[in-house]
């Protein structure tokens, strides 16, 4: 019972998530200028997409993408003037956090291997 746990509350996590992106899928106006259809519902869309996917450095790099082309730092608005670079920024940030712990981790893996293969080496 304690295994199936993990397997259940992942799979109610990927439920919620799915539904928060059918609801904002069906609720989105890709014509209007509000910030709810520009800003919030996408960033409730992925959340969503975290949930479903449990794959967060997925969804930073969308984000990172899609707010990044769309930045425009000379326009009026402030959705894309502000909103759109603070979160390709703060995207970039997790994106790079995520590399470099991947990094390391792969760096102190090699170095038990190898540390390994030097001890029986020496055993031969």
């Amino acid at each position: 019972m304690k295994d199936l746990l993990p397997t259940k509350q992942a799979s109610i996590l990927r439920g919620i998530g799915l539904v928060l992106l059918l609801t904002c899928i069906f609720l989105i106006d890709g014509h209007s200028n509000s910030p709810l259809h520009r800003l919030w519902l996408p960033l409730v869309m992925a959340v969503g997409a975290a949930l479903a996917l449990h794959n967060v450095l997925a969804v930073a790099l969308a984000i990172l993408a899609l707010t990044g082309i769309h930045a425009d730092f000379g326009s009026p608005d402030w959705v894309v003037s502000v909103a759109y670079p603070c979160l390709a920024a703060l995207a970039g940030l997790v994106v790079g956090v995520i590399v470099v712990q991947r990094f390391r981790e792969h760096v102190r893996e090699t170095r038990v291997v190898r540390a390994r293969q030097r001890e029986e080496r020496r055993m031969s």
